[in-house]
This record gives structure tokens, sequence and C-alpha cells, in this order.
């Protein structure tokens, strides 16, 4: 990634590395293909998508009101501290972390058959907005924003209330690793040609 100078520009960042991600492995692959499933157990990478718009749906309104509410902070801090709680929601959903059930609320609709039924297309269309909208977002906070100071309430937990910063680099982090989920789909033995 090339060098950043503010948390929001390195959140940018991190979004267009996980869209690039995402489409460098989605684009040109059938809608069986998008659908297909390893197991009863594990996502195809449309229903990963379609997790990422379900976050994405819940929490883009919670940031850029957080986000237009922050007061101006001209002089605000090159380096953020996330927190305790935000240093373990980042590392709880970053590549690489260990595994944890998804909430209920968080889930893309249920199949049990080994391949979903979802307008992929149309999934990765919404993806694309949303991630529009992360950029937008980190472009609009980039020049008065504390990323630090600014709480945010996570709209599927009310009491957790972590920096905007947290939030905004846990969401990058868990595209990339929904990227590497997706990745892995495509390299399990039985992927449709």
């Amino acid at each position: 990634m090339p060098d950043v100078t503010t948390p929001f520009e390195h959140d940018a960042a991190v979004f267009r590395a996980g869209r690039d991600r995402i489409h460098a492995l989605a684009d040109g692959l059938s809608e069986a293909q998008l659908n297909w499933k390893p197991s009863h157990r594990e996502w195809s990478i449309a229903e990963c998508v379609a997790h990422l718009n379900i976050l994405a749906a819940q929490y883009l309104p919670a940031l850029q009101r957080a986000v237009e509410a922050a007061p101006p902070c001209p002089d605000r801090p090159r380096r953020v501290r996330l927190g305790l709680l935000g240093g373990l929601f980042v590392r709880a959903v970053r590549p690489g972390s260990r595994p944890v059930r998804t909430a209920p609320s968080m889930r893309p609709p249920a199949s049990g058959a080994l391949a979903s039924r979802l307008n992929a297309e149309a999934l990765l269309a919404t993806f694309d907005t949303d991630t529009d909208a992360y950029l937008a977002l980190c472009a609009a906070a980039t020049d008065h924003v504390d990323a630090g100071r600014v709480r945010v309430a996570s709209p599927f937990l009310r009491a957790l209330r972590l920096p905007l910063a947290a939030f905004l680099d846990g969401l990058g982090q868990h595209v990339l690793r929904h990227a590497g989920q997706m990745e892995r789909v495509v390299l399990s033995g039985g992927f449709p040609k």
C-alpha cells in the first residue's frame, strides 16, 4: 500500500485494496461459481459479499452521522489511539484472526444447500457503492476530524462505543479478511470450472 499520512488515508487505502482483491477474484466468474459453497457450513463468495453489505448498511449511516457531528479539530494527531476495546475489535475482525461466530443479524440469507441463491452481480454493485461511501467518508473526515476522540456506537451492539478510527480500521480490515475467505473458496477442492 502507498505511504499515507493520516489514519483516514490509511483506511481509504485498505478499503481500496479490499475492493481490488474482491474484484480481481470475482470478476469473470459465473453466477454459479459465485454462489458455490465448499460445504454446508462455509459461505459462498456471494454470501461473503452479502455479509459485507449488511455491515455497511448499518455502519455507514452511524459513521457518517459521527463525522458530520464531529467538532472541528484542525490540529488532530497523526497517530491515533484505538484504546483497549478498539484494538481488540480490530484484532478480532482482521485477516488471520481466529474465526468468530457471526451474529444472526450480520449473516447473509440462509442456504442449507451447497450453493447460495443470491444475485451476485447486484451484491457486487452494492459493495462498490458502499466502498465509495466509505472512501467519501474518509475524505470528508481527513481535514477536520480527530478519529481517536470521536466515538461511535455499534449499530449491532449499542453498548459498544469505540473511536471512529477503530470502526474504520476494523471494517476495512474485515473486507480484506473476507477477500481471503473468498480466495480460499476458489482454491478449495470442487470449485466449479
